[in-house]
């Protein structure tokens, strides 16, 4: 119930910005990739996106000054992608609105609740892909 609470506020301001869902999971996942970006094929299982959506969606993140791509030195199979100043600039005025837009929901909870919720959700995101058990 929830995410069907969040999920059409979440949708707004991507929408606002010009993000489907899955434009704002590649962007987030190049935002905390290692300094000179991901190849492609990573980005897109960090975000769990094919490979062709993830083509898609690079290009028009690239077309928008969002993002780069480049093949990669050492293996020109791959295409490397990073985010531009303009992309994490952009990442982080995107995640400032989320937040202001769930801040009264957290704010139901204690200090300490706030704490544990934050705890608990980073070791169920941090779990392997795949762990069917986690």
């Amino acid at each position: 119930m929830l995410a069907r609470e969040f999920a059409p506020r979440t949708a707004s301001v991507l929408q606002r910005h010009g993000f489907t869902e899955a434009g704002w999971w590649l962007l987030s996942e190049l935002a905390t990739a290692p300094a000179g970006g991901l190849p492609l094929g990573e980005a897109a299982r960090r975000a769990g996106l094919g490979a062709s959506t993830t083509t898609v969606l690079s290009d028009q993140l690239a077309e928008r000054g969002l993002l780069l791509r480049q093949r990669c030195p050492g293996n020109r199979r791959l295409v490397i992608a990073a985010l531009t100043d303009a992309g994490y600039r952009c990442v982080a005025v995107v995640r400032a609105e989320l937040n202001d837009l769930f801040t009264a929901t957290y704010e139901r909870l204690s200090g300490p609740e706030r704490d544990t919720l934050t705890r608990l959700l980073t070791r169920l995101l941090s779990a392997a892909p795949g762990d069917t058990h986690a």
